[in-house]
């Protein structure tokens, strides 16, 4: 069973692998396997996966971008014992305990240490950016990234092994022999807080997630730490008699097996990966972790006919079987006479020797031995009841220091008491049929995120300069140019295409990934966004909408108009899309599993004047100043605060699982899901209003009328860390994503801050021409789209779905799609000889609001003040939408100093339809 970014792999007791969730990289598509084969352990990375088959096999399938999928052959004699995926690179144990690393070496993870004589590796955890490895002595060693302390493994002391080790996001966690965990590394969700546990009760597992910890205890609890913003800690209460058998911990979910063979997940579920399907008739979820059995085996030698008593025991010490054999009875059919009696699967049974070493393990390396030949080797056991923890937990590191003991190492050859296990034929007793699983007592598997790296957040500057270079080459297998990123940098998915943008970008060590860059000759302008999840939502100046991205539930295809309407706002969500049309009438399309799709219809004389799709709720302002929200409502994101007399909506925002409204008296509140304080909004001084609100993942961003910013909520990626203005400048539009944040200031630049596992913050460190400014931000999940003042359209950040690849209109151009909530529309006309521009204001849904004259020489930007005070509206809450569908302020900030006359004619006298 494993967990990994976005996606969750499992193992089923017929041998056969199931896996769920993201799979655009198809990193789900479990290879079919031959008859007589079965897969015997699987690894989650961050979109791929690596499955470890009962031949000594391994595989490896999804993304290939950094050769983690290339597995390499081995010699005759020397199989796979262990697997380990990563963010994007791959480790691999073999059976005689050297490791193999492939993939991303940016960071040295792949950089195996050489190991002295008499020495081996008996397990592998690959994490994002580094791996753990632990040896045959019980030492643990860890390379690759350690920005933040996660590969400086305390020392231990006498006596005192690490029995499992485990590499997360930026943190990891280890298990000592006698029973105790630690964590190192990051610790800013609490990751790195494990609970002291009460007398007699010890971890069993641990699993380091992105942020977050699992661990088992060896009375069958499981305890989740860290990070909780998706629930992911929140495990689930057991029946009577069911424990928890194994867990895993991936980028924002768990996934938990239990005793009774079914299994749970629970956390993020974007991409289903917690939608675990039930098993056919007969089958069962099984472990495929080799350390976390709460069995151990005593043997002792009773009276003179060397009688045997075999005492079974908790790791906590809790006595659960006591029988009596023969000595000269084989060891693997008492194994399977204790199996019976427990009634536990065999596979799954692990029952530990008094040497640390597993009963099973034993067998395999010593086909038909007997219960006399395993204690021959052994240290004469007290007769006692129980084990300490300290002595179940022991794992086989007396048998494995020993470079020379062929029975200890050559664990990858499996014979008939394996195979029967797992129900593959074999040639007859005793003769080698299925070489293939692994010497470790604890197999982990990889767990992270990488659709949302949660501790990404990545400054060039903290880098020496030789790490900033940015270095292309090519894709294995492709002739397309690869980028390989600053070694900081994670990313799984499409990193550029356009060598011109590479070679551009070079100097400053970032390019812009997944950007389809408009023909600079075509004569249309401006491109206007907006983009949620997965997809991605534009607007044409001509009321056609585009859509690109993922499709999976058809939230890219776009109702038909009704000649005469158009579409004037578009809002992407988690899988669904919801659209303003110019008579006031709102349409959805896509998921609709919650409901978010249903849009209410209006009294006589209402309409919708904004609208915002969240991950699965939607939110609708009305002209009357109310709104309402429809749709998941499990965190009471859809409960509108009711409202004060005089006071109405002006903009509404909806985040993943929260909403936040702006009000007419410049308050701001939210509601839903305020496990991170995103709802916690405070008033403001006498004097000052919110002028913008933006709802993200778990945080929320105001911008307030003195033009400065603040955010609320989860920090983890430093998304809710303002960056201070230089004097005279202002932020104009906020921006918030799932773990990053982006904001607009007046001078045109645009900052973007927080999680920057993809690139989605790059856009600070790309230069802009002389003279060219943004316009429009638009913060996604785990991406970026901005508007350039020359018309370019740049998307940066994760492009898995192509929702960065965004298409040069087809007709017309695209319009700016941002607005504060604001039910204002210009209009302008040339009426006289003498340039006079008679400008009209309406509302959306066509109502007139204002009608006035000015003069072409007029200041642009003053008359926009005009406007503002003769409707009585805070400037900032202005938005002006020109024929051509810019906003009059970008134009202004971008041409300062333009008259009327020249404002009208750079929109060549369109009018809104």
């Amino acid at each position: 069973m494993a967990s990994g970014g976005a996606h969750t792999v499992l193992l089923r007791s017929d041998g056969s692998a199931v896996a769920t969730g993201n799979n655009h990289r198809g990193q789900c598509n479990i290879p079919d396997l031959n008859a007589g084969v079965v897969y015997a352990q699987v690894s989650a990375g961050g979109e791929h996966t690596v499955l470890l088959r009962s031949d000594g096999i391994a595989v490896a399938i999804g993304d290939n971008g950094w050769g983690q999928c290339n597995i390499p052959n081995l010699n005759a004699g020397v199989v796979y014992a262990q697997v380990s995926a990563g963010g994007v690179h791959t480790v691999l144990l073999r059976s005689d305990g050297i490791v193999v690393a492939i993939g991303d070496n940016g960071w040295g993870q792949c950089n195996i240490p050489n190991l002295n004589a008499g020495v081996v590796y008996a397990q592998v955890s690959a994490g994002a950016v580094h791996t753990v490895l632990l040896r045959s002595d019980g030492i643990a060693v860890a390379i690759g990234d350690n920005i933040c302390g996660k590969c400086n493994i305390p020392n231990l002391n006498a006596g005192v092994v690490y029995a499992q080790v485990s590499a997360g996001g930026d943190h990891t966690v280890l298990l000592r022999s006698n029973g105790i965990a630690v964590a190192i590394g990051k610790n800013g969700c609490g990751q790195c807080n494990i609970p002291n546990l009460n007398a007699g009760v010890v971890y069993a597992q641990v699993s380091a997630g992105d942020d977050h910890t699992v661990l088992l205890r060896s009375d069958g609890i499981a305890v989740a730490i860290g990070d909780n913003g998706w629930g992911q800690c929140n495990i689930p209460n057991l029946n009577a008699g069911v424990v928890y058998a194994q867990v895993s911990a991936g980028g924002d979910h768990t996934v938990l097996l239990r005793s009774d063979g079914s299994a749970v997940a629970i956390g993020e579920d974007l991409y289903e990966q917690c939608s675990i399907p039930s098993p056919k008739p007969g089958l069962r979820y099984i472990s495929d972790w080799r350390g976390g059995t709460d069995l151990a085996l005593q043997l002792e030698i009773v009276g003179e006919n060397d009688e045997a008593t075999l005492k079974g025991s908790t790791l906590a010490g809790e006595e659960r079987f006591c029988l009596t054999a023969r000595s000269v009875d084989s060891a693997w059919e008492t194994h399977k006479r204790i199996a019976r009696e427990l009634n536990v699967s065999l596979q799954n049974l692990q029952l530990v020797l008094p040497d640390g070493q597993l009963l099973a393990k034993f067998c395999r390396a010593n086909p038909g031995a007997s219960l006399a030949d395993d204690l021959s080797g052994q240290e004469a056991p007290k007769p006692r009841r129980g084990r300490s923890p300290e002595e179940a937990l022991n794992t086989s590191w007396r048998q494995l220091k020993n470079n020379g003991d062929a029975a200890a190492r050559k664990v990858g050859e499996f014979t008939e008491p394996w195979a029967e296990a797992h129900g593959i034929p074999t040639a007859g007793p005793g003769q080698k049929t299925a070489p293939g699983l692994g010497v470790c007592n604890g197999l982990e598997r990889w767990p992270l995120e990488t659709a949302n790296s949660r501790d990404m957040a990545y400054n060039p500057s903290r880098l020496p300069m030789e790490q900033q270079r940015l270095a292309s080459s090519f894709a294995p297998g492709s002739s397309q140019p690869r980028v390989s990123l600053p070694p900081r940098h994670l990313s799984f998915h499409d990193y550029g295409r356009a060598q011109e943008d590479m070679e551009k970008e070079r100097y400053h060590g970032r390019i812009d990934r997944g950007i389809s860059r408009p023909n600079l000759d075509d004569p249309h302008g401006s491109v206007g966004l907006m983009h949620g999840i997965r997809h991605t939502v534009l607007l044409q100046s001509d009321g056609i909408a585009v859509a690109i991205g993922d499709n999976k539930h058809e939230q890219c295809n776009i109702p038909a108009l009704d000649e005469g309407v158009a579409y004037t706002q578009g809002s992407a969500g988690g899988g669904h899309t919801v659209l303003l049309r110019s008579d006031g009438s709102a349409v959805a399309a896509g998921d609709n599993r919650k409901g978010q799709c249903n849009i209410p219809s209006l009294d006589q004389g209402m309409a919708y004047t904004q609208i915002s799709a969240g991950n699965a709720h939607t939110v609708l302002l009305r002209s009357d100043g109310s709104a309402v929200a429809i749709g998941d409502n499990g965190h009471g994101q859809c409960n509108i605060p009711a409202l004060d007399e005089n006071t109405v909506y002006t903009q509404v925002s909806a985040g993943i699982l929260h909403t936040v409204l702006l009000r007419s008296d410049g308050s701001a509140v939210a509601t839903g899901n305020n496990r991170m304080d995103q709802c916690n909004i405070q008033p403001l001084d006498e004097g000052m209003q919110y002028t913008q609100v933006s709802a993200g993942g778990s945080h929320t961003v105001l911008l307030r009328s003195d033009g400065s910013a603040v955010a609320i909520g989860r920090d983890s990626e430093r998304q809710c860390r303002i960056p201070p203005l230089d004097e005279g400048m202002a932020y104009t539009q906020a921006s918030a994503g799932t773990l990053h944040t982006v904001l607009l200031q007046s001078d045109g630049c645009a900052v973007a801050f927080g999680d920057d596992g993809d690139g989605e913050c790059s856009i600070q460190h790309r230069p802009l021409g002389d003279g060219e400014v943004y316009y429009q931000i638009s913060a996604g999940h785990s991406y970026t789209v901005l508007l350039q003042s020359d018309g370019r359209p740049f998307a940066d950040g994760k492009n898995d779905h192509g929702q960065c690849h965004i298409p040069w209109p087809k007709s017309g151009m695209y319009r700016d799609n941002f607005t504060y909530g604001t039910d204002l529309a210009l209009q302008l006309e040339f009426v006289d000889e003498d340039d006079a521009v008679k400008l009209i204001c309406s509302t959306l849904a066509g109502e007139e609001r204002l009608h006035l004259t000015a003069q072409g020489v007029d200041s642009a930007w003053e008359t926009h003040k005009r406007i503002a005070r003769e409707l009585s509206v805070n400037l900032p809450n202005l938005q002006l939408v020109l024929p051509d569908g810019q906003l009059l302020a970008n134009v202004c900030r971008a041409n300062a100093g333009a008259s009327v006359a020249e404002v009208a004619q750079s929109t060549k006298h369109q009018r809104l339809t």
